[in-house]
Formats: structure tokens, C-alpha cells, sequence
């Protein structure tokens, strides 16, 4: 079986993303709980518009329903 050794920069980026939403609910303040969701969210963003873009039509379309 196949492993797979490094992670691309699509899977960091989720990655990141994920660390960043779960270090969310530990924050005491609403600054910081703010200043992590937006990047979380733009973390997110990013990482659905690249990776949408890298899934062939026919695959997506299967996905969707």
C-alpha cells in the first residue's frame, strides 16, 4: 500500500485551517477569537477554491448529488 510522505500545499493549507479553528474555542478573549476565525475562514476559502479547481467536471458533478 501506498503512503503518501509529504503533503502537498493544498492538504497544508487545510491543515492550517483546521489548527486555526480548533485554537478558536480555546481563546478567552473576542479579539483574538475574531482575528483566528477570519483566517481560519480565508484559510478555508482558499483551500476550496484551489482544490475545486484541481477536480475534474465529471468527478464533481458525481460529488454534488
Amino acid at each position: 500500500m501506498h503512503q503518501m510522505t509529504t503533503l502537498n500545499w493544498i492538504e497544508a493549507v487545510g491543515w492550517r485551517a483546521s489548527i486555526l479553528t480548533v485554537a478558536t474555542y480555546a481563546m478567552n478573549t473576542m479579539m483574538p477569537l475574531r482575528m483566528l476565525a477570519i483566517a481560519s475562514f480565508a484559510l478555508f476559502h482558499r483551500l476550496r477554491r484551489h482544490s475545486a479547481a484541481h477536480v475534474p467536471a465529471r468527478q464533481a458533478q458525481q460529488s454534488d448529488g
